[in-house]
C-alpha cells in the first residue's frame, strides 16, 4: 500500500514537471485504476517496490537532464550572472544524477528488470539532439557507478556462490531452451497485456507516445517504454512471459495517455 500510495505521488510529480499539474494528477489516479498496478497496491511482491523505483528514478533523471539543459554545456559567452545560475543547475544536476544512481541501484536489489533503465537511458541520450550532450558529461557514468555501488552486495555474493542467481533467473526465462518459436506463448504473452492494462487503455498508450516521441517529453516517454514492451514481445515468441514482466514499460505510458 505504501509503495502504491508513493508510486503514485511521485508519478504525479513525474507528470506536473513534464508537462502540468492536471497532466500529472491524472496519471497519478490513472496508475490506481489499471488492473496491473492497482493489484500491487493491495498485495506485496517484488513487483510494488520496483514499481516505485522505477518511478522516482524516471523523476531523477528527468530533473538531471532539464536542470542542466538550460544553459547547455558552453558557457563562454554566459554574462557574469547567467555562470553563477549555470553552476547551480550543473550542482543541481550533479545531486539528481547521484540520487538516479541511488534509486537504480535500489530497484536492481529488488527486481532484475530494473537493469532495462540502462538500455532505455542510453537509447535516449543516443537519439535525442537536445540530451546526447549528456554522454559527455560526468553525471550519467557517476550515476552508473553508483547504482553498481549499492547493487555490488549482490554481486559479490553471487560471485562466491557460483553466480547462482544468474543461473536461476536463465532458468526463469527459459535462455536455456534455445531459440525457437512459440505462437501459442506469443499470443498468450499480447492477450496478457491487454487483460492487465485493459484494451482501451493499451491501444491509446501505444497511440499516445508514437504520437508524441518528437518532442523532449515525448521522447522520455517513448524510450522508457518501447524498448521494455517489444523487448518482450520478441521474448514471447522464444518462450512464455509472464503478464507482469513488462510492467516498467507501461508507466510512462500513462503520462502520455494523461496528457
Amino acid at each position: 500500500v505504501i509503495c502504491s500510495a508513493l508510486s503514485s505521488i511521485f508519478l504525479y510529480i513525474l507528470g506536473k514537471n513534464l508537462y502540468n499539474e492536471n497532466i500529472g494528477l491524472s496519471s497519478a489516479i490513472t496508475l490506481q485504476i489499471i488492473p496491473l498496478y492497482s493489484t500491487y497496491g493491495v498485495i506485496f511482491t517484488i513487483d510494488s517496490p520496483l514499481i516505485l523505483f522505477w518511478t522516482l528514478s524516471l523523476l531523477f533523471f528527468w530533473k538531471a537532464i532539464s536542470s542542466q539543459s538550460k544553459f547547455g554545456i558552453q558557457k563562454s559567452e554566459l554574462t557574469k550572472e547567467r555562470k553563477k545560475e549555470s553552476r547551480i543547475s550543473n550542482l543541481k544536476s550533479q545531486i539528481y544524477w547521484c540520487l538516479l544512481g541511488l534509486t537504480v541501484g535500489l530497484g536492481l536489489l529488488t527486481k532484475y528488470t530494473m537493469a532495462f533503465f540502462y538500455p532505455c537511458a542510453l537509447l535516449f541520450l543516443l537519439f535525442s539532439k537536445e540530451s546526447r550532450k549528456f554522454l559527455f558529461t560526468k553525471g550519467p557514468y557517476l550515476g552508473f557507478i553508483i547504482s553498481l555501488f549499492v547493487f555490488s552486495p549482490v554481486i559479490i555474493w553471487n560471485a562466491i556462490h557460483d553466480w547462482v542467481t544468474l543461473h536461476h533467473t536463465a532458468g526463469q526465462a527459459h535462455i536455456a531452451e534455445g531459440f525457437h518459436i512459440s505462437m501459442k506463448d506469443f499470443f498468450e504473452f499480447i492477450g496478457s497485456q491487454f487483460g492487465v492494462i485493459t484494451p482501451l487503455l493499451l491501444v491509446f498508450m501505444a497511440l499516445s507516445i508514437w504520437k508524441m516521441r518528437k518532442s523532449s517529453q515525448g521522447a522520455v516517454l517513448f524510450w522508457f517504454s518501447i524498448p521494455v514492451v517489444i523487448f518482450f514481445i520478441f521474448k514471447s515468441i522464444q518462450a512464455k512471459v509472464q503478464a507482469n514482466w513488462a510492467l516498467p514499460g507501461y508507466i510512462t505510458g500513462v503520462i502520455a495517455f494523461s496528457a
